[in-house]
């Protein structure tokens, strides 16, 4: 996960986004995923802040969404996936 933090181009990245990304990477860099509900005990931050947060990553193709609803995680996006 640090790769996508130095892969990332994290100019564009808010500060909160930014924040969010480095609490998360070492749980998705042991555990290779991540679930809305994971990431809220992480971080301390609610449901509907998570779920913008890890939007925002796949947007940016950082992150790939998994699933759909409740079932959703997010894991690493593997290089050249689109």
């Amino acid at each position: 996960m640090a790769d996508i933090i130095t892969d990332l181009n994290t100019d564009i990245l808010t500060k909160v986004e930014r924040e969010f990304l480095e609490q998360i990477a070492g749980y998705v860099k042991t555990y290779g995923e991540i679930t809305n509900y994971r990431a809220q005990l992480l971080t301390n931050r609610s449901a509907e802040t998570v779920k913008k947060l890890l939007v925002r990553l796949v947007e940016l193709q950082a992150l790939e969404a998994i699933g759909e609803n409740k079932g959703r995680r997010y894991v690493i996006r593997k290089e050249g996936a689109q």
